[in-house]
């Protein structure tokens, strides 16, 4: 008759790997699974990258090269452009991708995601001067110089690919189409300064505030996205620094469009529900008058980016004048 095995011991009395494998199993079981960092809003294990990383990137299986430098392209010459793009690299919500004064070596396209731009004052305040969607590239300040002038930060969780400027060059020349792509974007970057300054000179608080939601409306519709419904990851601060106004005045602005019924606010999530009556409040006639209305082969230079005044009376104007050119 065999003798029982003891607790934790095989028949033959070699219970020593058995008895490890318990006790490990019993110290998981105290200590519960793995802590694993918590997870982001949106973001994927796969896109949980460090913002110094470059990930390998490919022009033409981009979603967004029909506005960005290959626009236009035949397959034929897309080889060159793809090894053009040395890679790509993501930046969180908040982090910068150049800061003024950095030595200027590439031009950043934004694959995903939103940016802005901002230029350093005399007195340490950093004036927003700009915002950049997918398919527009950052970094043109900096070829004058060879220094970046102005700070690129994330808006929100975004992706860009990094384009040496010197190899860009050397393609271009090589590449007509690429050259006047090129050539394009630069003069698309001219003309949305010149609006944007034209903005500023020449409207009132609510007027620039509508302009901005309608401009900025236009160019998520021309990406694909909901033009009448989006987040607007911009706080108040950076939209009235933006917009040239202060926080005060943007926020009563944004209450008189929301109480007149052009406008629905759930925090960052903005609804506009009467493109016409915003149209009205901002002085413009009709969708191609708003500035940056420039769409995929656009290439009529005196429509793109205009914008014609006309004697439009806004809504409740007697009632609400905002008349704040901070």
């Amino acid at each position: 008759m065999q003798a029982p095995a003891r607790p934790g011991f095989n028949r033959d009395g070699r219970g020593g790997a058995v008895m490890s494998a318990r006790i490990e199993t019993v110290a998981e079981g105290l200590a519960g699974p793995a802590r694993r960092p918590p997870a982001e809003p949106g973001i994927g294990p796969q896109m949980r990258q460090s913002p110094s990383r470059i990930l390998p990137a490919s022009c033409s299986q981009c979603n967004v090269r029909d506005m960005c430098l290959p626009a236009g392209l035949a397959t034929d010459v897309m080889g060159p452009v793809d090894e053009l793009v040395v890679g790509r690299r993501r930046i969180r919500r908040g982090d910068a991708l150049v800061r003024v004064g950095d030595c200027f070596e590439s031009l950043y396209a934004v694959r995903f995601g939103s940016l802005k731009s901002t230029l350093l004052l005399a007195d340490g305040y950093d004036q927003v001067t700009g915002v950049h969607l997918p398919g527009e590239i950052v970094g043109f300040d900096g070829i004058a110089a060879d220094r970046h002038a102005c700070g690129v930060a994330a808006l929100e969780y975004a992706e860009v690919c990094v384009i040496p400027y010197r190899r860009l060059e050397e393609v271009a020349a090589a590449v007509p189409v690429l050259q006047n792509n090129l050539r394009r974007i630069m003069s698309r970057e001219i003309v949305r300064e010149h609006s944007a300054m034209r903005l500023l000179a020449s409207k009132r608080a609510d007027e620039r505030l509508a302009m901005f939601l309608l401009n900025f409306s236009q160019r998520l519709e021309a990406r694909g996205y909901s033009r009448s419904e989006f987040l607007l990851r911009m706080t108040r601060a950076e939209i009235a620094s933006f917009l040239g106004m202060s926080l005060e005045t943007v926020s009563r602005s944004f209450s008189y469009l929301v109480h007149s019924g052009l406008l629905e606010l759930d925090k960052k999530r903005l609804a506009i529900l009467d493109f016409e009556g915003l149209r009205r409040v901002a002085r413009v006639q009709s969708p191609d008058d708003e500035p940056d209305s420039w769409k995929d082969g656009c290439g009529d230079a005196d429509r793109c980016g205009s914008v014609r005044v006309g004697a439009v009376p806004r809504p409740g104007w007697e009632r609400h004048r905002l008349h704040d050119r901070r």
